[in-house]
């Protein structure tokens, strides 16, 4: 059991199985629950594709209504980054630095990320009660507020208490 550990699909397949095996003892019922396979893509290459997946992954709380900010989900790379963890800040760099000449800052990292999610996570389109239409999402005003400190949180904050 502990090989599959290291193969994903593997281990997700075997997740999906003795998951559906419990429920379906504990609610007396037949089937699976799942209807499609899990999927993995691999993304390698441009510094776009690597961001915009990271970006993806990032705002999933957002969009779900969790958080406003995705700094604010304790459970994301992004929000472990901002609250000071080093890894997750050299993964970010890592991420924006990918075939660039010029090697940006852990600070500059974060703050061009930021400035990228905000972007990539703006609602498009508010209706007249200033819900969003099409998906939830970043609030204009907030991603203008963000471009405008160039993705420099506010000063005063610790985020410290997240680690």
């Amino acid at each position: 059991m502990y090989e599959q550990m290291w193969d994903l699909s593997a281990c997700m397949k075997l997740l999906k199985q003795r998951f559906t095996q419990w429920y379906n003892r504990r609610n007396d019922r037949k089937g699976t629950l799942w209807e499609e396979r899990f999927k993995s893509v691999l993304v390698e290459g441009r510094r776009e594709s690597l961001a915009a997946v990271a970006a993806y992954i990032d705002l999933n709380q957002v969009r779900a209504r969790l958080v406003e900010d995705p700094k604010d989900f304790r459970w994301c790379g992004y929000g472990a980054s901002v609250a000071g963890q080093r890894a997750p800040k050299e993964g970010i760099a890592a991420i924006l630095n990918a075939g660039q000449g010029k090697e940006a800052t852990l600070t500059e990292a974060l703050a061009l990320y930021r400035m990228w999610i905000f972007g990539e996570g703006m609602i498009e389109r508010i209706n007249a009660e200033g819900e969003p239409q099409v998906r939830p999402g970043i609030h204009p005003e907030r991603v203008r507020e963000a471009l405008a400190r160039k993705g420099k949180l506010t000063g005063g904050k610790d985020w410290s208490h997240r680690r």
